[in-house]
């Protein structure tokens, strides 16, 4: 009888311990993080043109979902930005979050979730996916970087607190200013090194 109890109470701390961690799923769905508009993974650091107006976006695909989720489940999927050095902080970059060919949106600062909802059922591989739209405005220094964490998960419907699905990536991101901003001073100074040098050939 003292044995049964023991067992009973280890089977019960055992459902405990899951629901409080949330059950990993048997086969964890698949994220890629694309340039922009490409089939091109992007490659770290990925370069912030941080003027506070320029759109840097980043195309992110989810596909292989676990073969219970059916179309239209519901997907959690949170952007959150760290900051790691040279001045970065975590209100410089505004962030907006897009689920394509849907109007569900959200923009804010970091952490920032868009709940958006699946449009393939689960277990047809990579074959199905779905884009998430992420855009990213900085205004931070140059040479400011951050760490940029993008974090999807599927939960339960019937029980919230346990998750059927998820994928994880991160990426090192770097502030650099805008073009125009390198090239005019890198301009002038060539032009200041062509007129000297015309002026002294003329010297001469």
């Amino acid at each position: 009888m003292k044995n049964r109890k023991i067992i009973v109470a280890f089977v019960g701390a055992f459902f405990i311990v899951a629901a409080m961690t949330g059950l990993a799923a048997a086969s964890d769905e698949q994220m890629d993080i694309f340039y922009d508009n490409t089939d091109v993974l992007v490659s770290a650091p990925y370069m912030l043109i941080n003027n506070g107006e320029a759109h840097n976006n980043l195309d992110v695909k989810l596909s292989d979902y676990f073969s219970t989720l059916l179309i239209d489940h519901a997907h959690e999927l949170t952007v959150t930005i760290n900051p790691v050095d040279g001045g970065a902080a975590v209100d410089n970059i505004h962030i907006y979050i897009t689920e394509r060919g849907d109007d569900r949106s959200v923009d804010g600062t970091s952490p920032l979730t868009l709940t958006w909802y699946q449009d393939h059922a689960g277990g047809q591989g990579a074959s199905c996916f779905d884009y998430i739209d992420v855009t990213l405005v900085s205004d931070g220094p140059n040479g400011a970087n951050y760490q940029i964490v993008i974090d999807d998960v599927a939960y339960d419907e019937n029980n919230p607190w346990i998750s059927l699905d998820a994928s994880n990536e991160d990426l090192q991101l770097t502030n650099v200013p805008e073009f125009a901003t390198i090239a005019i001073p890198v301009a002038a100074i060539l032009g200041l090194v062509l007129f000297f040098n015309h002026r002294k050939r003329k010297k001469e």
